[in-house]
């Protein structure tokens, strides 16, 4: 993989982006969904060419592609608090997801749609419902019960598609990430317990494990205690994460990382300065 090739062709891009856009007068946020644009295009590109797939080599472009994300959006349009870390979460993510969707013993799946899992579900209390002997009224007044509970979590407009879907040993995994928790979580608290109850309660005739993979070491978040307490999600945070997805991928993730990211060395020196200053560096301890 020539890192010099991958840093020109990104470097090019933002240049020409500013470049253009500037003489156009447009505003900082066009600049900067457009940096964003042609960046990803060149690193699918540069991805598509690579015919080893090697998950190391697609970690390279991603982590270079953020580099000049990050560095082009503080071009044009200096980060904020919330900004900054929201960005980082979404990276992040990405990040994590690589070996996954490379990996050869792991298939990817499309998530469920709620409206699909209540009909089957709907189908199957029915079915149940006709063989237990009882009279036509009381059948009528459980399914309408039945029904009842079902509108509360349609009024909830639960959607059950979490960040990532694969299959593995004839295992359905479904996996969130969250790069942080915060103190205003209560509301996707509720919602990941719903989903993984779904999951896990509805769907019996196949294995599903939701797993919650938390980027940070921070303890004392009373949500997230909240998960980690539930039978219904398994959570893991920091190193842990890194071990669970070298469990799950056969990838080593925590060792490429400390051996290729180097935040403070790649990112512009004073935009790396800006970030210490600010107390937004802490958000690139991954």
């Amino acid at each position: 993989m020539d890192i010099l090739e991958i840093k020109r062709r990104f470097s090019d891009a933002v240049d020409n982006v500013v470049l253009v856009e500037s003489q156009k007068q447009s505003k900082k946020q066009e600049i900067t969904k457009k940096i964003n644009q042609v960046l990803s295009e060149a690193k699918n590109a540069l991805i598509e060419s690579n015919e080893s797939k090697e998950i190391s080599d697609i970690l390279l472009i991603e982590y270079w592609t953020y580099i000049y994300m990050l560095n082009g959006r503080q071009r044009v349009w200096e980060y904020d608090y919330m900004s900054f870390s929201r960005r980082i979460g979404e990276l992040w993510e990405s990040f994590m997801k690589v070996p996954f969707i490379y990996s050869e013993n792991i298939s990817i799946e499309q998530p469920l749609e709620y409206k699909d899992v209540r009909a089957k579900q709907r189908a199957k209390f029915l079915e149940e419902l006709d063989k237990i002997p009882s009279s036509s009224q009381s059948k009528i007044n459980t399914k309408k019960e039945f029904d009842d509970v079902l509108k509360v979590l349609d009024s909830q407009g639960i959607a059950i598609n979490l960040d990532l879907h694969f299959k593995k040993n004839d295992i359905h995994y479904v996996i969130d990430f969250k790069a942080g928790f915060k103190s205003n979580e209560k509301g996707n608290t509720n919602r990941l317990l719903s989903v993984a109850a779904i999951y896990k309660d509805w769907l019996i005739d196949e294995t599903y494990i939701p797993i919650l993979l938390v980027r940070t070491t921070k303890g004392g978040n009373n949500y997230l205690e909240k998960l980690k307490k539930s039978p219904l999600w398994e959570v893991y945070q920091g190193k842990q994460t890194y071990d669970q997805v070298h469990k799950l991928t056969g990838f080593d993730l925590k060792q490429w990382k400390d051996q290729n990211l180097n935040w403070e060395k790649d990112l512009n020196q004073s935009f790396y300065s800006f970030l210490k200053t600010n107390d937004l560096a802490k958000y690139l301890e991954w």
